[in-house]
């Protein structure tokens, strides 16, 4: 078959990197589609990657543009009856509004239902027999792309016998027969079993569409404010976004103040400020002001494009479970089919007549119905798509269903201490300089060495001590010859080394300087330096729940300091409920000595094991050592049981090689890092630890929605099985039950859609889906401004509508006029309409102007921003 290329496609050609095309598959009914279309894509020259997601229809194909062209991809699916086309980027245009045409059948089919339906008149009184041959019209306009989808699964080597062969045979061979009318039945009935499919899994489409829709897809020059598509963006062009856009890609702010909602990443519906210096993420929403911004991410790799992917991504991953699924499947197609041959060929070899042959041929017939699998294949993916979903709106990132899966077993998990159980912002409780440093000089020393070996370090306790080193420059008197330009060694390279689980070791000004908490394993030297006096003082403020650690300069200590972490407000809840709902073991791990690890597991309701002082190989070491005890703790044959997996919580960067030990390793407070994509299984964007238990909760129902329509699937196969035996079925029974059992099973699945996360009370947070509670519907998901557009209204200004457009109750009418006030060109956000474009009098007395926000000023200036946050958000 001769394809045209079109301009587009001899563009693409000239790359020499893969790309990808995205396929929608029109004729994929379950996973027996899948290997055809492998059989089709996979030995085209430069194909690398073909991806295809049943439940969606969707194909996804990595391959090289200059071997072979999209359109090829397309023409070769076409070739077997697939019904495939490809997925163009959506462009910048307003979406025309679906009318009732676009959701019925086509028009073959509700021609040949209507046909088939008059077919039954045969049966009135009165009526002249030959409308019974009404039923053979509406077979032949409907049969036709079964007929081509059937050749084109036996056309490949080797041949398959999939669903369409087993139809045609079915329908075709009842009017053989002479049983033209459950002939008929047969193919209508399967011909709308497509239709109907597509109407029950509309919700799941729609669930992942509205992520997809996330992705940004323009952008606009600073200067010329000439609108560019996203995907022509290069690092470093200047953009700029006004109210109501979305920011294109990563970037850095340069110019301006505004505010942005980050709840398509975060969850978090209040808006945050930004100004110049602030990095913001692709696919946020600009509520007010006007900013200007340089690009430090393509639009590929922006947060919110990295995010899509990974969710694109996990619809097509398998879990055990589903691969056991297709196993069976894979068995059992070919025993009924050799079950049905038999139950044709044994009357006609045995010579039993021509009415035993007859019914032993119907009762193949029926039998090769029955052999469809398509209910029990579809019963695991629909799931998995749907629990994903799920998971995706609640702002929970799952890369797979196997990792989906992997929770549901969780029986143990482990939390590292520092910014997953705390919140990682330590303060200095304790600096006492010893009685040889305590002259201004040597002072201005310690300080000014602190800041400049913790200035290297990536823990939250550097920052703490850098922030107080700095302020107590400011009250010391400056040196006679000031030590900070003496950074640098002779050597001209500043020398420092992290010692993980102990300190910073480095030089400045010359001399040898240490900070941290010496170890017996690398730094036993300086243990024995420590004075008895301050080894008390220091086993005093870990008693107290404060790390300590000391400074040191030429192995003596010159300072020695404790600083303190604040418990999460919702950490003590969590752990009971882990302990208590989901009877899950738990383990706090942390490098941090007994003293603060026993002060916050005292702090915790529930139980909780403490590890302390271990090194991130201990964290590893230990890790495999609980993960291994779990399983054979945990021993199960059934693999949708609880299987004794272990589950680590960290902060995805830190705690890498640990999350990489675990079964599951789960990421939290990423707000779309990629280190945190890239090495956690489960990436919560934000750091409530009550969506952890949401999530355990999410991933245990879709199991129990796997075991009812893997049992639903099973059951109607088998019923049929037995009616067939006792000569009790007939064609439109088994066509009713395949096509049922697959509509059930679709259903049954998508009410895991339903599950949504509310942050306001996590305890009845399984199964909400209403539109104004805190979070957001999956049909509105990331539809701020598009919304508003579209209605014409936004934030109430007036306090006459139940709720603003942040999906946030409870909020004053005059706070939300405040935040919806910045510019004078937006329109007010009304839900009603009711509030015209009204500025509150909280606006008008602020000390903040709307041409103050337009003029560039970018609270550095002697604006008060402070104020109007504090009376935004108090």
């Amino acid at each position: 078959m001769e394809v045209k290329l079109d301009p587009v496609g001899s563009r693409e050609n000239e790359s020499s990197s893969p790309v990808k095309t995205t396929l929608t598959v029109r004729a994929i009914c379950c996973a027996s589609e899948v290997p055809i279309v492998h059989r089709c894509l996979d030995d085209l020259p430069g194909v690398s990657s073909v991806v295809v997601n049943v439940p969606l229809k969707t194909c996804y194909v990595y391959h090289l543009p200059r071997k072979t062209h999209p359109k090829q991809l397309e023409a070769k699916l076409n070739q077997a009856g697939l019904g495939a086309r490809i997925k163009e980027k959506q462009q910048f245009t307003v979406k025309p509004k679906k009318s009732w045409k676009d959701s019925m059948p086509k028009w073959n089919v509700t021609a040949a239902f209507v046909i088939w339906v008059l077919s039954f008149l045969k049966f009135v009184r009165g009526i002249p027999p030959y409308f019974q041959y009404l039923a053979l019209l509406a077979l032949v306009l409907i049969i036709p792309p079964i007929i081509r989808r059937a050749f084109g699964s036996l056309w490949n080597c080797p041949p398959m016998l999939d669903i369409n062969c087993l139809m045609v045979i079915a329908g075709l061979g009842a009017v053989l027969i002479g049983d033209i009318s459950e002939g008929a039945t047969v193919v209508v009935l399967f011909g709308l079993s497509d239709w109907l499919e597509s109407i029950a899994t509309l919700r799941v489409r729609e669930a992942i569409q509205s992520i997809i829709d996330l992705r940004p897809e323009t952008a606009i020059l600073a200067k010329s404010r000439k609108t560019i598509p996203v995907e022509s963006v290069k690092v470093g062009m200047d953009l700029e976004a006004s109210p109501g856009d979305k920011i294109p890609v990563d970037g850095l702010v340069s110019r301006g103040v505004g505010f942005i909602d980050q709840s398509m990443l975060t969850g978090e519906s209040v808006p945050v400020r930004v100004k110049t210096g602030d990095r913001i993420s692709g696919g946020c929403l600009l509520v007010n002001g006007s900013i200007e911004f340089e690009a430090v991410a393509t639009a590929d790799n922006s947060a919110v494009s990295k995010l899509v992917a990974l969710v694109e991504q996990a619809q097509a991953q398998r879990s055990p479970t589903e691969q056991m699924i297709n196993y069976i499947a894979k068995y059992y197609t070919p025993t009924v089919v050799l079950a049905a041959t038999g139950l044709a060929v044994f009357p006609l070899v045995l010579g039993y007549g021509a009415q035993a042959s007859k019914d032993g041929i119907r009762q193949a017939l029926i039998l090769l119905v029955t052999a469809c699998p398509c209910a029990l294949l579809i019963s695991t993916p629909i799931c998995y798509v749907c629990g994903l979903a799920a998971a995706a709106h609640s702002h929970v990132l799952i890369k797979g269903g196997e990792h989906l899966e992997s929770l549901a077993q969780v029986v143990h998990m482990a939390f590292d201490k520092t910014g997953t159980l705390t919140k990682g912002s330590f303060n200095v409780t304790r600096f006492e300089i010893t009685t040889k440093f305590f002259s201004k000089d040597r002072q201005r020393l310690v300080m000014e060495a602190l800041i400049a070996l913790e200035s290297k370090s990536n823990h939250p306790i550097a920052n703490a001590l850098i922030l107080y080193a700095k302020t107590s420059l400011e009250s010391l008197p400056e040196a006679k010859e000031s030590l900070g330009s003496q950074e640098a060694d002779e050597g001209g390279e500043q020398k420092f080394t992290v010692l993980e689980g102990e300190g910073i070791a480095g030089t400045y000004a010359g001399q040898q300087v240490f900070v941290g908490r010496p170890g017996p394993r690398r730094c036993a030297g300086l243990l024995d330096t420590i004075p008895r006096e301050i080894r008390s003082k220091a086993k005093a403020w870990e008693a107290e729940g404060r790390t300590v650690g000391h400074v040191f300069i030429e192995n003596e200590v010159a300072a020695s300091y404790a600083v303190s972490d604040e418990l999460r407000e919702n950490a003590s809840s969590v752990v009971q409920r882990f302990t208590n709902e989901l009877n899950v073991d738990l383990t706090m791990l942390t490098g941090d000595s007994q003293g603060p690890a026993r002060a916050i597991a005292g702090a915790l309701a529930g139980t909780i094991d403490v590890r302390a002082n271990l090194l991130p190989k201990d964290k590893i070491g230990l890790v495999t050592s609980i993960r291994e005890r779990s399983r054979s703790e945990s021993q199960c044959c059934c693999s949708c049981a609880r299987g004794g997996m272990l589950a680590m919580v960290g902060d995805g960067i830190n705690d890498a090689p640990a999350l990489a030990a675990a079964d599951v390793g789960i990421a939290m407070g990423a707000q779309g890092t990629a280190m945190a994509m890239e090495v956690a299984d489960v990436v919560l964007m934000d750091s409530d630890l009550d969506r952890l238990v949401w999530v355990v909760h999410l991933a245990r129902a879709l199991m129990r929605k796997i075991i009812v329509n893997v049992t639903i699937a099973m059951v109607a196969k088998l019923l049929m099985i037995i009616l067939v035996a006792f000569k009790l079925a007939n064609l439109w029974m088994a066509i009713v039950a395949d096509v049922g059992s697959m509509l059930l099973v679709t259903v049954n699945a998508t009410f895991l859609l339903q599950w949504e996360y509310n942050a306001k009370d996590p305890s009845l947070s399984e199964c909400i889906r209403n539109k104004g509670r805190n979070g957001f519907s999956y049909s509105s998901y990331g539809t701020f401004g598009e919304e508003n557009e579209r209605n014409g209204t936004g934030a109430c200004t007036k306090g006459c509508c139940a709720e603003d457009s942040y999906g946030k109750q409870g909020i004053e009418a005059s706070t939300r006029s405040t935040v919806q006030s910045y510019s004078k060109d937006q329109k007010t956000n009304c839900t009603k309409g009711c509030c015209g474009t009204e500025v509150s009098a909280s606006m008008r007395d602020d000390p903040v102007s709307i041409q103050d926000i337009e003029n560039g000023h970018n609270g550095d200036e002697e604006i008060n921003f402070d104020n109007l946050v504090d009376h935004l958000f108090e």
